[in-house]
């Protein structure tokens, strides 16, 4: 059968109601939002105490690394949970596409990484002025930003397990070494000689710079 419009907002719906099933489960806690906050915020001060760096250089990449640990982290997490709890067996028997069952998933995770890299952006400009060329495009990048990172988190999520210790050490394999290679911490100049360019982190923190 074709697909029609029809089709598209019941997936639409669908994924967007997986996506709330996230957010009450899993998102809207006061610890995964202090986590997605802090763990990259003290990550980037102990590369940065000692360098006399100012704090506007910081921002970037601040903005970068938390783009890519917290739109990465809870897919990983929550789908072998539900894999194990026999929840995601239900997404799966739904009425929508495996197209709209991975959107939903990854919706979450968007929202959430979106919403903290907001933040801090907002907190740069308040606090150290920030002189921003385009807010557009800065806001625009961020947010491809943070939904590329999702899905790569979506991707590692589908290894099929239900222990979550199978899938972390998978993720981190790949995404410790995109840290190094992403202009945050080494000159981005210098990454490009390593491959930095073909690597999302670095474009992340570029719009910001």
């Amino acid at each position: 059968m074709p697909y029609t419009y029809r089709d598209l907002i019941n997936d639409l719906k669908g994924a967007w109601a997986i996506a709330r099933k996230d957010f009450a489960i899993y998102y809207l806690k006061p610890n995964i939002y202090m986590s997605g906050v802090l763990f990259p915020l003290f990550l980037l001060l102990a590369f940065a105490i000692g360098r006399n760096a100012p704090v506007v250089t910081l921002i970037p990449g601040l903005i970068a690394v938390t783009s890519l640990f917290s739109a990465s982290t809870i897919e990983p997490v929550s789908i072998p949970i539900e894999r194990r709890t026999k929840t995601f067996d239900r997404l799966i028997s739904a009425p929508i596409s495996i197209s709209a069952l991975v959107l939903g998933e990854s919706i979450g995770g968007f929202l959430f990484s979106y919403s903290i890299c907001l933040l801090m952006l907002a907190a740069g400009i308040i606090l150290n002025r920030l002189d921003i060329i385009s807010v557009p495009v800065l806001t625009f990048g961020i947010g491809i930003s943070c939904f590329t990172f999702t899905n790569m988190g979506t991707v590692f999520a589908a290894y099929p397990t239900e222990n979550v210790g199978e899938v972390m050490p998978l993720q981190n394999l790949v995404r410790l070494p995109l840290l190094f290679i992403s202009g945050v911490f080494i000159p981005w100049k210098r990454c490009q000689r390593v491959g930095g360019q073909f690597q999302p982190s670095l474009h992340s923190r570029m719009p910001a710079i």
